[in-house]
């Protein structure tokens, strides 16, 4: 996501950063700070502040900031998407026809799943944020994952910002080609690695629970459950005579046990009764 041009998004936050660069270094970075993970809430795009960053401070204090910055607002987003934004959060999963499948592998393997999507632009980053509230992850696994996860991007793009002359080109261009070269190569990289994991964990889901679908018919069909402990061969249950056939020399009543060639036939004493003249 990116501002428009001149758009007074784009113009307060340039603005800020104005405010920021004539800053003193440790009120610097905590403002710049606190606008990243503001930016994040908002779902505004971060990466001007993320080259922000490298230009104002340089590569090690930079990414400190913009890592900071970034993760903090990812938290605050988690939460809000759980707390006071859930029903919101909750009517813009359903528009994304991925997400079921999304949350039940998050929910398997949740820390490496929130860290690809990260760096995959599967869903803008913000939205991700407060979609990721609502499932089932737990905010440290959620939280450690985003910062590990975000570290290669926002780490690539405070060095693009040392390479700026002037702290307007975060919006700009200017050396597009090598940001463009690295975006790319990221994307590509972590959304097919996403797309494999998903598939992966989703196929194991299904297998499970088919697995646990299977499940053995009684051996026993009757509507009046009889227990055969309880019954002599030739008594009656419920005036049905219950017959127990043996087929061992030693008649013991093979119903009793589970053997295949167990028979039991529930004779009605009224239809097989002698004839009377």
């Amino acid at each position: 996501m990116s501002c428009i041009p001149n758009s007074p998004v784009q113009n307060a936050m340039l603005g800020a950063l104005k405010l920021v660069e004539s800053a003193p270094t440790g009120p610097g970075c905590a403002i710049l700070t606190a606008l990243y993970a503001v930016a994040i809430v908002f779902m505004l795009p971060g990466t001007p502040l993320n080259l922000a960053a490298g230009f104002l401070y340089n590569f090690w204090l930079g990414s400190f900031v913009s890592v900071g910055g970034c993760t903090g607002g990812a938290m605050l987003a988690c939460l809000l998407g759980r707390t006071l934004l859930r029903k919101w959060a909750e009517e813009k999963a359903a528009s994304y026809t991925y997400f079921h499948a999304i949350d039940r592998a998050i929910s398997d393997k949740g820390f490496l799943l929130i860290s690809l999507l990260r760096l995959s632009p599967i869903m803008p980053f913000g939205v991700c944020c407060y979609l990721l509230g609502i499932t089932k992850v737990s905010f440290t696994t959620y939280s450690l994952a985003t910062f590990v996860g975000l570290l290669p991007g926002t780490l690539a793009y405070t060095y693009l910002g040392t390479l700026l002359k002037d702290l307007s080109q975060v919006w700009s261009a200017e050396g597009g080609r090598t940001k463009t070269l690295i975006t790319v190569t990221i994307i590509i990289v972590t959304t097919v690695l996403l797309i494999v994991i998903i598939a992966w964990i989703t196929k194991r889901a299904l297998s499970k629970v088919l697995a646990e679908s299977q499940v053995k018919a009684p051996y026993s069909t009757m509507e009046d459950p009889i227990e055969l402990g309880t019954i002599e061969e030739g008594t009656a249950h419920s005036g049905v005579e219950v017959c127990i056939s043996t087929n061992n020399h030693l008649g013991t009543p093979t119903g009793i046990t589970e053997s295949p060639s167990t028979t039991i036939e529930r004779r009605d004493p009224k239809l097989h009764s002698p004839p009377i003249f």
